[in-house]
């Protein structure tokens, strides 16, 4: 049976040492690595006590030398090798004064749980949102990250308190599914293993704003977006971009129909096939634009659908608007398709001229004077280097321009009818671009480039052989 007075008349022997009695622990508990503990007992006089962690077939030392006050804070080793264990404390006066814990107890790794978000939550981009979560641990700080949107850090430093308030990030245009928190112990060795919420959505915040309302049409036409006659200014009006974007001018155009989405896979491939495979890794689907599609093979692609659908054909080449007569779409510059006719009084499909596209872009006005089609927002509207997934992406799935057009900033370039020039400060009515020139223009940027690209005052050109995996186009029809 254990002392737990000190017999007074040993107490009046010199040199003689009361008894130990451990406290804590002593059997029972559960002691989590990495957190600090109360090493507790009483007994033993004056003098210095060692204190050791007796397994069942390993010892290891606490301390050696610790003043017998009572007491000792012990931080848990996280690499600690023991299970279950004792302590025992000796004094190093008397060896036979010593005493260890009633019971074996045990130690447990740190253990963190996320109890929000749950799963189904709907989390608005934007808003404020507190992360909340239980621990057995009470000390040390917790590193919190989001998966599934960017995979992006929240915050590498937060304390252990249970709860971080936490500012939503907007989810890039589109609702996003499956996002979900992980959280784990940043300075705990041995305990980063994350725990996880469940999977929540993050919803833009623009879905519980009103939309901007669309212009008044003119015919309905499927697919298709009325431009409304009228000036604009045209080039760089935000002193970001290149030289080749100025000198800024006005121009009048008369109105015209654009697409309301870049031209599918689906579209595309009912009348031709791509110069290359589709692929899934960079986009492969109905609703995925067409890419690897040259200039040339825009001509042919336009003029095959608007004979299917009994319209008039738009382009002239040696003499023939039928693409039959043509021979194979050329894969580098050609000088029999360089000379192409456009008749632009014809009802049938064509490309946008530079000057149509950039209006359609801007939405028809300059103010808004933004910098993106639809938005100062590159995320809001465009598929681009740092959110693309290193692929194009579905038509449709950013946010519209005032227009109600998608994608005209990101996703794939587009090509337009003109050849490259320099710009004139000029007033100019329906301008054409050109008559020659090395490259015919692209425009709006794509999922491979960076944002600047997507600039509505962007300009690009290429050789018209030429079809990469991001560039595309969508159609565009005069009015009648």
């Amino acid at each position: 049976m254990k002392s737990i007075y000190c017999v007074i008349a040993m107490m009046l022997v010199a040199n003689v040492i009361c008894a130990l009695t451990v406290t804590y622990p002593n059997g029972g508990e559960v002691l989590v690595k990495g957190d600090t503990y109360e090493i507790s007992w009483y007994g033993g006089g004056s003098g210095n006590v060692a204190i050791k962690l007796i397994g069942e077939d390993e010892e290891i030392d606490i301390s050696r030398g610790t003043p017998n006050n009572g007491s000792y804070s012990w931080k848990v080793p996280v690499d600690l090798p023991l299970s279950d264990s004792k302590i025992r404390i000796t004094h190093l006066s008397d060896s036979s004064a010593w005493d260890e814990s009633d019971d074996y107890f045990r130690f447990s790794s740190p253990i963190i749980k996320v109890t929000s978000p749950k799963s189904g939550d709907e989390l608005s981009g934007g808003s404020e949102y507190t992360i909340t979560w239980t621990s057995n641990c009470y000390e040390g700080q917790v590193f919190i990250y989001l998966q599934g949107l960017t995979n992006a850090v929240i915050d590498p430093v937060v304390p252990n308190s249970g709860s971080y308030r936490w500012k939503v990030p907007h989810p890039d245009g589109v609702k996003q599914d499956s996002c979900r928190i992980g959280i784990y112990f940043n300075n705990k060795e041995g305990a980063n293993e994350a725990n996880y919420s469940g999977y929540f959505t993050i919803v833009p915040d623009f879905y519980k704003r009103e939309k901007p309302k669309p212009p008044s049409p003119g015919k309905k036409m499927r697919g298709f977006v009325y431009v409304p006659a009228g000036s604009f200014i045209m080039g760089n009006t935000r002193d970001k971009g290149d030289p080749d974007e100025r000198p800024t001018h006005k121009v009048t155009l008369n109105s015209f129909y654009i697409g309301k989405y870049e031209v599918t896979q689906k579209e595309y491939s009912k009348y031709m096939k791509p110069g290359l495979n589709w692929s899934s890794q960079k986009g492969h689907g109905d609703n995925y634009p067409a890419y690897y599609v040259s200039w040339y093979a825009v001509l042919k692609y336009c003029n095959l659908r608007s004979i299917a659908e009994k319209l008039t054909p738009c382009y002239t080449i040696a003499g023939s608007t039928n693409p039959k007569d043509w021979g194979s779409v050329p894969t580098s510059k050609n000088a029999i398709w360089d000379d192409v006719i456009c008749d632009f009084s014809a009802n049938g499909y064509r490309l946008p001229t530079e000057a149509e596209w950039e209006y359609a872009a801007r939405g028809a006005t300059n103010d808004p004077d933004y910098l993106y089609s639809g938005s100062d927002d590159v995320r809001a509207v465009a598929w681009y280097d740092l959110n693309s997934g290193d692929s194009s992406n579905p038509v449709g799935s950013k946010v519209a321009n005032g227009l109600q057009i998608h994608d005209m900033s990101g996703n794939v370039w587009e090509w337009c009818w003109d050849w490259y020039g320099i710009y004139s400060d000029s007033p100019q009515d329906n301008p054409t671009g050109p008559e020659a020139g090395d490259g015919r223009l692209l425009r709006g940027g794509g999922w491979y480039n960076s944002a600047d690209y997507s600039r509505v005052s962007n300009r690009f050109s290429c050789d018209p052989g030429n079809g990469v995996n991001h560039y595309g186009f969508r159609l565009c029809r005069t009015t009648k």
